[in-house]
């Protein structure tokens, strides 16, 4: 577990993040639009670990929600 909260910290986590949504923006796929949300999540929810200052607690938040709705319409998409 220490070591998926190091890399989701770590540049190499947020770069990962980056390439998923671009080749979502390149490829338009659903399915790779639903990993990397929830690979931000991820990224999010480790961030989240670290006791950041308020003002960025929310902004994560924020950021969460966004990407719950990205994965909720995207599996609608899928579904429907």
């Amino acid at each position: 577990m220490n070591s998926l909260k190091s890399f989701f910290t770590s540049p190499r986590g947020m770069r990962l993040v980056n390439l998923l949504f671009f080749l979502t923006a390149i490829l338009g796929s659903s399915l790779l639009a639903i990993a990397a949300c929830g690979l931000w999540l991820a990224y999010l929810a480790a961030a989240l670990c670290q006791r950041p200052p308020r003002p960025m607690v929310i902004y994560y938040l924020l950021l969460a929600v966004l990407a719950v709705v990205i994965v909720a319409a995207n599996l609608a998409g899928l579904l429907g």
